[in-house]
């Protein structure tokens, strides 16, 4: 019979419950997967299993584990694409973080390289896009993003109830968005925050006709 495969669906069942410190730390993290699948192939790499992994840390005179980690950033990698590189540093240390085991901040590290230059828009070419949007909906989200500044992610969760009351009377209504439908999901040191924006008297205007 022949082995099965290792997967980001299966890492999981399949090798992270053998290990009770990868059990511990993933209790405590929301992308349970993801994290297991960047740990998995740090330890493949490394030819160690967490257990091992976490055995390198002893004290805090100890520097074997970020030593290794020192060796993977600088590691010709070709199998991982930097995003991917730099996530695993990241889960490897959260590890020992959540094993209670002090780990040097400055080991591992690892700078992303922007990819491609991001050009902020001029106010010249939001008003041609605007200018070239086939209706009233896409016209209202051009002015409604360049007016509040919330990301897409918000915006796909954005209820008229965060509006303030009688909104559509105020000469620059308020949006109160709750932590819920922000980055973090009010989960841990993301409890609590809150984002408050404001509409422009243009981007009111597009989102009434929109809404009427």
């Amino acid at each position: 019979m022949s082995e099965i495969k290792i997967k980001r669906s299966n890492v999981i069942e399949l090798w992270g419950n053998n290990y009770p410190e990868v059990k511990r730390w993933l209790g405590r993290l929301q992308l349970k997967k993801t994290n297991a699948w960047y740990l998995w192939q740090f330890c493949k790499w490394a030819k160690k299993t967490p257990t091992e992994l976490l055995a390198l840390k002893t004290n805090l005179a100890d520097t074997r584990a970020e030593q290794l980690l020192d060796d993977f950033a600088i590691a010709e990698t070709p199998e991982f694409t930097n995003p991917i590189k730099f996530n695993i540093i990241i889960a490897v240390k959260s590890l020992f973080k959540h094993n209670y085991r002090d780990f040097a901040k400055a080991s591992g590290k690892f700078t992303l390289k922007q990819q491609r230059e991001h050009k902020k828009p001029r106010k010249e070419d939001l008003r041609r896009l605007w200018d070239y949007a086939l209706n009233v909906r896409d016209k209202a989200l051009i002015t409604f993003v360049n007016s509040t500044a919330l990301a897409k992610e918000t915006m796909s969760e954005l209820k008229w109830k965060y509006f303030e009351e009688d909104w559509e009377r105020n000469e620059l209504p308020c949006i109160n968005c709750p932590s819920e439908i922000l980055k973090g999901h009010g989960v841990g040191r993301y409890k609590g925050i809150r984002q408050i924006t404001f509409l422009k008297p243009e981007a009111k205007a597009d989102l009434l006709r929109y809404k009427e």
